[in-house]
């Protein structure tokens, strides 16, 4: 019996955008939210998918097949993105790119809590590092 791994739906919609179109491959790996993925797995498809594209960005369209060579028929490549027309997809990209980013940032806030809770020594340099998620964070809303 094999348990179902379940990843953020922002970054299953943003790999399957990467399979779509070399535009959205793109926007999505110039953005850099692909290292702030929390999902290992994701994170790792993806990069592979940026790593297959670079080392022939003509052969695009073989690009998801030569994938699900390498990891089999894993549900980020075989799926498909649904409910979206096209002109709605730049703004869907863009709104699973802010969720990941703002993700990302809550999670150092939150560490960055935990560790002012246990040890004061570094209070200004943190605070200083909190502030700037803040400001961040609210950027991305």
């Amino acid at each position: 019996n094999r348990e179902t791994v379940t990843f953020p739906t922002e970054e299953t919609l943003l790999v399957q955008f990467m399979l779509k179109d070399p535009s959205y491959l793109k926007q999505i790996q110039k953005s850099g939210v692909v290292d702030l993925f929390s999902s290992f797995e994701a994170r790792e498809i993806a990069r592979m998918i940026i790593e297959r594209y670079c080392q022939n960005p003509n052969d695009f369209d073989r690009l998801g097949a030569s994938l699900v060579d390498l990891v089999g028929r894993h549900e980020l490549l075989t799926s498909h993105i649904a409910n979206t027309t096209q002109s709605g997809e730049p703004q869907l990209i863009q709104d699973c790119l802010n969720r990941v980013k703002n993700r990302h940032l809550k999670s150092q806030a939150r560490s960055i809590l935990n560790a002012l809770k246990t040890d004061s020594t570094g209070t200004p340099d943190a605070l200083k590092a909190f502030m700037e998620i803040a400001k961040e964070t609210q950027g991305l809303n």
